[in-house]
């Protein structure tokens, strides 16, 4: 990672695309996650889920709020289903 003008670039970041039959709890999404990074199940992940604010033609925000239990999973789940797209 590097920092410049306050801006932060991922150097070498690979991405990746998970797909899931049904909505997957935190603990499953973690263990995927591990399991997909070759991590061993001792590592502590954390997750953030990003909520957009505003339409194209207006003021747009991304704002990132930790998810850190099961609860704030699901509540994040229904923003993202509730949100227009």
């Amino acid at each position: 990672m590097q920092t410049r003008n306050d801006n932060v670039e991922f150097v070498g970041m690979q991405e990746f695309s998970m797909l899931f039959s049904e909505s997957p709890s935190l603990n499953c999404l973690a263990s995927r996650v591990k399991g997909r990074l070759e991590w061993g199940e001792e590592v502590e992940v954390s997750f953030e889920g990003r909520i957009d604010v505003g339409y194209s033609n207006r003021p747009h925000f991304k704002m990132m709020a930790p998810i850190r239990s099961e609860s704030e999973w699901e509540e994040n789940i229904k923003i993202v289903m509730e949100s227009k797209v």
